[in-house]
């Protein structure tokens, strides 16, 4: 078997040092082996509906003593599955919230807390919850005007967490207190470009940095903004694509506070390594060695698998670009260099 969802792939997520999650528009969720390179459960959750199809919007995946937890989001529904289960594929989830969200879920997260998982909604609404129970801690209605487009949790800080909305803003929240810390508004003015006519910079993805003080968004317009939340001030703002920025993630191989991947409607997936705030980014040379080594070679000596869609490598003086055969959806990494990257096609495209 290969990393070959039976439909167009949509959410990823790394979980552990070798698994990945992955969820489709044919109504499930997946964990991947990738040292077998295999799929080894499955997580359904449109049996409710008969035969017909719902589409998994988010996946994500518990740590510490709630690393046996997989969430799979679809329409205004989160499922959390148990993966001490035996069954190959899981029919019943653990624990299901229906009742929460009034509109269709957008992301869900655990990944940055413990004992929490946060969601954000088409209401501009963002719900907390508490895995011990499980159950509603939170909700704050509305955090945004519009859209909720992504959130995160700010890693380290048990309260806090970071949403963007198509509202033109991305919020750094104390979801305790339900205050806003930080608002960083992307639509203003004086951050206009080329492509704003077309493609409004609304903020649809983010990442939190694994410092929990830099979040970086990524744009309708094709840029990428990354924002010092502890600071409240925008650190970098550069052109990572031609059209919207459909998926962000910090780097989890070489220096990940300083490497960048960022993906596009476009199909093109960007590794950047930010500079200091004075410039945006380093040309590829500034990688260091053996990483750049690494990303250069992995384009060149892909496994022959059917799984592994070939992409299309372009080396210019100042980032490194992947081409996918698609919009790119999410984008994940392991420590060992491997990218990986869901677009609009079947498979899981891997760069390793």
């Amino acid at each position: 078997c290969s990393l070959l969802p039976p439909s167009a792939m949509l959410p990823l997520r790394r979980r552990g040092e070798d698994q990945l999650l992955s969820g489709s528009e044919d109504g499930t969720g997946r964990l991947w082996d990738l040292e077998r390179n295999r799929s080894i459960r499955c997580f359904l959750v449109r049996q409710e509906r008969g035969d017909t199809e719902v589409e998994v919007s988010s996946v994500c995946s518990g740590t510490g003593d709630f690393e046996h937890l997989v969430g799979v989001a679809y329409e205004n529904k989160i499922s959390l599955f148990d993966v001490r289960d035996p069954a190959l594929v899981s029919r019943k989830a653990a624990f299901a919230f229906n009742d929460v969200h009034f509109d269709d879920v957008n992301e869900i997260i655990m990944e940055g807390a413990i004992d929490r998982m946060a969601a954000g909604d088409d209401n501009g609404e963002i719900a907390v919850y508490d895995l011990r129970k499980p159950k509603l801690l939170r909700k704050i209605s509305p955090a945004h005007s519009n859209i909720c487009s992504s959130i995160c949790f700010r890693r380290g800080t048990p309260w806090q967490a970071v949403s963007a909305g198509l509202d033109g803003k991305v919020v750094h929240w104390n979801f305790n207190k339900i205050k806003q810390l930080f608002c960083y508004v992307t639509t203003s003015s004086s951050s206009q470009n080329k492509n704003q006519m077309v493609n409004p910079r609304f903020p649809y993805c983010l990442s939190c940095q694994p410092s929990g003080n830099v979040v970086a968004a990524g744009l309708g317009d094709g840029n990428v903004v990354v924002l010092d939340i502890e600071g409240k001030s925008c650190l970098h703002e550069f052109e990572a694509a031609s059209n919207m920025i459909s998926a962000v993630a910090w780097a989890e191989f070489g220096d990940s506070s300083r490497i960048l991947l960022s993906g596009g409607s476009d199909g093109v997936v960007t590794v950047t390594e930010l500079s200091q705030p004075s410039s945006s980014r380093q040309p590829l040379d500034a990688f260091p060695e053996e990483m750049r080594e690494s990303l250069l070679a992995s384009m060149d000596t892909m496994a022959g698998s059917s799984s592994v869609q070939r992409g299309t490598r372009y080396h210019s003086h100042n980032c490194l670009t992947l081409k996918c055969t698609s919009q790119v959806n999410a984008i994940a990494s392991l420590p060992n260099g491997s990218i990986f990257v869901g677009d609009q096609g079947p498979a899981i495209l891997v760069f390793d």
